[in-house]
């Protein structure tokens, strides 16, 4: 017969063991509750980025404040459009992007068909605004200016429309998994 002694220290073993077994499934299932809440932000941030572009178009407009700010406009446009572009190529053919606090993080392809309508929607307006954009970068001029102007004001309201339908896609796809995540 065992002492109560070897009893009491096997069931302190069994529940140390369990202990650290519900830990590493807590770490797993904080993981993938991660990785279905990035795309969600990043896809929140292209509306952002959306707005942000045409207002620094806009900005860029004025002659005042071609004369003054410019410079800082055009650093502001080049780094959303980038940014932009990047996260849109990353959610259409899976890739690394940066985050709000700047670190890499992967985006894998989206893969479900209504969503997947939507990037390619997104991506077919972006191609045209895209290289609009890279030529005030690169030579600015209030030509090009006024053409990415008129390009984002027949269009950045879609682009806009079509980046909010992403966030809320992916949010109800991530929604139609969680059930299944609460069994891992």
């Amino acid at each position: 017969m065992k002492s109560p002694h070897i009893a009491s220290l096997y069931n302190w073993i069994i529940l140390v063991l369990l202990a650290i077994v519900l830990v590493v499934i807590g770490l797993n299932y904080s993981k993938i509750v991660s990785n279905h809440e990035v795309p969600i932000n990043l896809a929140g941030r292209q509306c952002m980025l959306t707005e942000r572009i045409h207002r620094v178009l806009l900005q860029l407009q004025s002659p005042l404040r071609q004369s003054l700010l410019a410079p800082h406009r055009l650093g502001d446009l080049d780094a959303a459009a980038r940014l932009f572009n990047d996260t849109l190529l990353g959610f259409v053919n899976g890739t690394s992007t940066r985050n709000s606090a700047n670190e890499q993080v992967r985006i894998d392809s989206v893969d479900d068909p209504k969503t997947r309508k939507t990037l390619d929607s997104a991506l077919l307006l972006w191609q045209g605004y895209y290289p609009l954009l890279q030529a005030i970068n690169n030579h600015p001029s209030p030509d090009k200016v006024l053409a990415a102007v008129a390009y984002a004001d027949r269009h950045s309201e879609q682009l806009l429309g079509l980046m909010n339908q992403l966030t809320t896609q992916l949010t109800v796809h991530s929604q139609a998994h969680s059930p299944q995540l609460i069994w891992l």
